[in-house]
């Protein structure tokens, strides 16, 4: 049997840590190697939200409440739109 690859040798603590320094784009990426890192990386992945203040983000926030994701959600931004004079949201 051949020998793990160093970074799936690692115990969980610390790829978590090295994690935590990564940029999201690239936690993305090992997220989706196997299910050992993704189990590591949803944790960060999921810690901050950031949604538009629309119909579709109250839809997807319904979707994730009711995921097992919603745990890792430590902090929810909503982020309003400018509207231009005139406009009105609805």
């Amino acid at each position: 049997m051949p020998p793990k690859p160093w970074l799936e040798a690692l115990p969980g603590e610390i790829l978590y840590a090295i994690f935590e320094y990564l940029e999201l784009p690239t936690l993305k990426e090992m997220s989706r190697l196997n299910k050992r890192l993704r189990d590591r990386a949803l944790p960060i992945l999921f810690r901050h939200i950031a949604v538009d203040f629309s119909q579709g983000s109250i839809a997807c926030l319904n979707d994730l409440a009711g995921s097992n994701l919603s745990s890792f959600v430590t902090s929810l931004e909503f982020q309003v739109s400018r509207t231009t004079k005139g406009d009105t949201i609805c």
